[in-house]
Formats: C-alpha cells, sequence, structure tokens
C-alpha cells in the first residue's frame, strides 16, 4: 500500500507548535534539563532547542511556500507595464541644493 500523504496547512501549524513547545519546555521546566558538563549546559535542553528550531522552521517554510508565495506572485504579475514589458516607474525627480 503506496499511501503518500502530503503536507498541509495543518500539518504545517502542528510542525510549527510542536517546534515552539520543544523551545520552551526547557525554560518552562529547567529541573528536567540539569546543567552538567565543563561549561554548565544541559545537552538536553541544547537539543530541544535546535529541534524546535527545525520544526518550526518546517511549519513556517512550508505555510510561507503554500500561502505566501502565490499571494506575492499574483500582486508582482497584477503590477501594470508599458508597452515594452518593463514595470513603469515615476519620473525621476532631479535634487536641488540650497
Amino acid at each position: 500500500m503506496n499511501d503518500n500523504r502530503q503536507m498541509n496547512s495543518m500539518n504545517a501549524f502542528a510542525f510549527a507548535a510542536l517546534g515552539m513547545a520543544m523551545r520552551v519546555l526547557p525554560w518552562a521546566f529547567p529541573a528536567l534539563f540539569p546543567r552538567t558538563g565543563a561549561y554548565e549546559a544541559s545537552t538536553g535542553a541544547l537539543w530541544m532547542a535546535f529541534m524546535g528550531a527545525v520544526q518550526v522552521g518546517i511549519g513556517i517554510a512550508y505555510l510561507a511556500r503554500a500561502h505566501v508565495l502565490p499571494v506575492f506572485v499574483r500582486l508582482i504579475s497584477a503590477a501594470p507595464a508599458d508597452a515594452s514589458g518593463a514595470a513603469s516607474l515615476p519620473a525621476a525627480r532631479g535634487i536641488t541644493g540650497p
């Protein structure tokens, strides 16, 4: 059975929410992430922060590609163009000195 379900907006929001939860967890419950080692850093907290950033990045990247980019393309393609096909710019004005 080949069940290839693709990412959708709900999955992207879930990825972003899970990533934010992973990022906040060490701050909310510091007792679960004891500071050990020479630098007094928690490997678990560092891993949760990194993976939280990855999860949020995956969710935001999908949402931007699926929703923001098409809107941006529609705005750009709706801009008026002159006969040569280039976008029209306002006339240049010189700056006068004192």
